[in-house]
């Protein structure tokens, strides 16, 4: 009766390290999927970005993007 068990011996043991992996791996995927890498800026990098923009398109001159700049970075 038990001779088709003892190829489970070794799993016994490693099957709730598997399923704490598993957890683990979860919660990282998770924590990963709501908090992405990049750090948030209260908006200041999408105002960065329009500043660029504007810049580039001769909207403003380099003393007026420079200005801009520094207030936006808080310097």
């Amino acid at each position: 009766m038990h001779e088709w068990m003892w190829w489970w011996g070794p799993w016994h043991m490693l099957m709730p390290l598997l399923f704490l992996g598993l957890i683990v791996a979860g919660v990282i995927f998770l924590v990963r999927k709501l908090w992405p890498d990049e750090p948030r800026h209260f908006g200041g990098s999408r105002a960065l970005d329009l500043l660029d923009e504007r810049y580039a398109k001769g909207e403003i001159d380099r003393e007026e993007y420079q200005r801009r700049r520094q207030d936006i970075l808080g310097r």
